[in-house]
């Protein structure tokens, strides 16, 4: 504690209140058709020949290929700004990694069991090794930032956290992820910021983790023991903090003691379960029956 004495008192210095964040149910993350939306964003895309400069916010970044197969690659990996924030964003939303851990990836950091296709890695907070299986999005960036790489590569270019956080927030404002969300605080015992804001204005780096989590969730097909071992949270009190709970979620109660068993939605429901359990042969026949039916 800091005292100054002046005309023979003690005069301590003034207390500062600090921000704190309030425990809100809805966190601030992408939902599933998202990150599919942002997987499948081109429009800032490298490609030789393509014109950035009506944009002020792009630039270039570039990487030189130390692999043996280098050449077949072009020697240089040429991505752009918003192009390098999209995929890492999406790498962490497919595995759930924090962005701390990205600079210190190497390609020969992850190891891959062909039988299981699961990818593992080593976390930078906790030193704990991570397994996480390998899914659409992030099998894609793997090979992408992996190919005509030698193993010993960081698997991503270098980008501060600051800049990425900047960019992120363009970009999203660019492709009109516009879904309001609020994220009050707390200033003492006043609350601010409470009204809704759009996606683009609130995202962060860290979304990345929470998107991971929540969208686990979502799939409906795992519970919270197998997630938390996805995730590598030891505690559920750190686990809930990851926990986003939406309108969505609390509407899914209403069909609780549910009376009616023959809705559309029910009998959607059992086709997709029986369409599952079909060989990939059965599934195209009952495919294209479904579909000479439609004509």
């Amino acid at each position: 504690m800091y005292f100054s004495y002046q005309l023979g008192y003690i005069q301590r210095k003034p207390k500062l209140k600090l921000l704190s964040q309030l425990v809100v149910d809805e966190k601030v993350y992408l939902r599933t058709e998202e990150v599919i939306k942002l997987f499948n964003s081109t429009k800032w895309d490298f490609e030789e020949g393509k014109d950035f400069s009506k944009n002020p916010h792009i630039y270039l970044i570039e990487q030189k290929l130390e692999g043996k197969n280098s050449f077949k690659y072009g020697e240089t990996l040429k991505i752009t700004n918003w192009e390098y924030v999209k995929w890492v964003h999406l790498w962490c939303c497919s595995i759930g990694c924090r962005i701390s851990d990205v600079p210190h990836f190497k390609v020969n950091d992850f190891t891959f069991d062909r039988k299981t296709q699961i990818i593992s890695w080593i976390q930078q907070k906790t030193d704990k090794v991570n397994n996480v299986p390998l899914n659409d999005v992030s099998g894609f960036i793997f090979q992408k930032f992996s190919s005509g790489k030698s193993l010993s590569q960081n698997l991503f270019p270098s980008l501060s956290t600051q800049k990425f956080n900047k960019h992120l927030k363009l970009l999203l404002k660019d492709l009109r992820f516009n879904r309001l969300v609020s994220k009050p605080k707390k200033v003492g015992s006043k609350i601010i910021d409470t009204e809704e804001k759009p996606l683009w204005s609130l995202i962060s780096s860290h979304s990345g983790r929470r998107s991971f989590t929540k969208n686990l969730i979502d799939l409906g097909t795992m519970d919270y023991q197998t997630i938390m071992k996805l995730s590598s949270h030891k505690t559920f009190s750190q686990f809930s903090k990851y926990i986003s709970v939406i309108t969505e979620d609390v509407m899914k109660s209403r069909k609780l003691y549910s009376m009616d068993s023959d809705t559309s939605e029910s009998y959607q429901n059992q086709l997709i379960s029986e369409f599952n359990k079909l060989s990939e042969d059965n599934k195209k026949i009952i495919l294209g029956l479904t579909r000479s039916l439609n004509k």
